[in-house]
């Protein structure tokens, strides 16, 4: 501001406000309800997070807010069908409904995780026949020494072969006993 610009406490006021207004929190208003979308990938539970951390800044009716959240569904996603067939009478009941289509969602995406991975399920062997006829518990192998303390192994990201090869090139300085 100039020198002497303020001749008064109302060209104050007014300079204060004018300059400060633009970083003050402004009213979010339906508009910004209107610009969220559920991406082409996005889980259903993830647009919905989004939409209600939004939808609790606006004044707006309930009404609006059910229609603005089923506007913003992913088109012919199975929740925006469901909401086409059987319309919701309230956002509550529209929320409720989302739960449901929320946990299918979750489970689908689970198995096809649970699916994907060969290395977990590996296609059955079939029977050998080099031990002869042996009963369907017994073990066809004895373990040998004591039990080990790890039941559970990280995959290998290269080959055996590989690994071994490595081994042979290595040069491995012997450790000498402190005895």
């Amino acid at each position: 501001m100039p020198p002497e610009s303020i001749t008064s406490w109302k060209d104050l006021r007014e300079q204060f406000t004018r300059h400060f207004t633009t970083s003050r929190a402004q009213p979010k208003t339906e508009a910004t309800l209107e610009a969220i979308y559920q991406g082409k990938d996005e889980p259903l539970r993830r647009y919905i997070e989004r939409f209600n951390k939004e939808v609790v800044q606006v004044n707006t009716t309930d009404d609006m807010k059910k229609y603005l959240l089923e506007c913003g569904l992913r088109p012919r996603s199975n929740f925006a069908k469901a909401v086409g067939i059987e319309k919701s009478r309230s956002l509550d009941e529209l929320l409720a409904k989302a739960q449901s289509y929320i946990q299918y969602e979750e489970r689908e995406v689970a198995d096809a995780i649970r699916h994907s991975r060969p290395e977990d399920n590996p296609p059955p062997r079939e029977p050998s026949h080099k031990g002869g006829d042996r009963k369907k518990n017994d073990r066809s192998r004895e373990t040998w020494g004591p039990p080990s303390q790890f039941t559970n192994y990280t995959p290998l990201l290269t080959s055996c072969k590989h690994i071994l090869s490595e081994c042979a090139n290595a040069s491995f300085a012997k450790q000498e006993s402190g005895s």
